[in-house]
This record gives C-alpha cells, structure tokens and sequence, in this order.
C-alpha cells in the first residue's frame, strides 16, 4: 500500500513540474461570428497564405466556409495566452453544430497544421452526381469531410458517405480522385 502511495505521489508531482514548463499554449474557443452576407469565401477575399490557397474551396458547403473563415480570421495576438517573448507554437479548438478543427499557429499567426472534421454537410453536385451514376436509386445518409493540413507539406481531403438503399447501406471513401467502397 504504501507504495501505491509513493507512486501515485511521484506521478502526480511529475505532472504538476511538466505543467509548468510546457512549451505548447492551449487556448480553447467556441465563440463563431455569423455574417449576414453569404459566408461562401469569395475569390476577391483579403485572405492570403499558404492555408487560403490550399484548403479554401469557394463552392464549400456553407458549414465548411463558416468554420474556414473563422479559423483565416482568428486573431492570435489579441489573446490573452499570446506571448510574442519567444518562438511557440498555439493549439486553438473551433467547434460549431457540425464541424470542429484543431488548429495549430506559430506566434506570426500563421497556420501550421488543421484537423477539420464536417458531418452531414452538403456534399459536392460533381461528387453526388458521381455516386448517383455509380449507384441508382440509393440515397445519401450521412457524409464526413475530413481536411488534414501541414503547411507547404501535406494536404488530405477525404469524403466518407454512407449511402442507402432500402435496408442496404453501404460506406464509400472519395478522396478527390476515385470512389472506395469500404467492407
């Protein structure tokens, strides 16, 4: 017993040391901005960056043009966590009906990396009009859009929509080139 007590100690005085100095700011943000005008991104937008030009899609659903302009628009260095003393690195959460992202920012405000991740939005007429020529009289019932960036590195856009046929469903994966049907 008493040395489930050591333990339980040690580790416990471990993390309250490493929370102490850790590196990485962790601000957490569920407030969204709605506008008035159409929150599809136009091509004349003021956004630029590496982000903006990979990840922005002006035909996006309208779920998937909200949370992208809120994340173009974050404003780091208003926020009370923002250190500007040395080089870190911010992990900010969006999150809204829908759609959530993991955002991470360098101290310039710059977009490093995002995990976006939209459910039942509005999938693409070139994507449906796919799978209606693949697959006759079935009908969508449920979508995941799913956006993976590093900056100037990597970028992933998969599609996972269930479709369904009478009791039939089926999943299928579209990744921006072909259709996968999954088991």
């Amino acid at each position: 017993m008493k040395n489930v007590i050591l333990t339980l100690v040690s580790v416990f005085i471990i993390n309250t040391i490493h929370a102490q100095h850790n590196d990485l700011a962790y601000l957490n943000t569920n407030t969204f901005k709605y506008y008035s005008s159409p929150t599809h991104l136009k091509k004349e937008t003021k956004f630029s960056g590496a982000y903006y030009k990979a990840v922005v899609n002006t035909n996006s659903s309208e779920i998937v043009s909200k949370l992208e302009r809120q994340i173009l628009e974050y404003n780091l260095k208003n926020k009370s966590i923002y250190d500007n003393s040395e080089a870190a690195s911010y992990l900010v959460r969006f999150k809204s009906t829908n759609a959530k992202a993991l955002v991470n920012y360098n101290n310039n405000g710059e977009i490093l990396s995002s995990k976006e991740v939209y459910k039942n939005i509005k999938i693409p007429d070139q994507i449906r009009n796919s799978i209606a020529q693949s697959f006759p009289n079935w009908s969508t019932e449920k979508s995941v859009f799913k956006i993976n960036y590093t900056n100037n590195k990597t970028l992933k856009k998969l599609y996972i929509i269930v479709i369904k046929k009478g009791q039939s469903t089926k999943t299928l994966k579209y990744n921006g080139i072909t259709f996968k049907q999954m088991g």
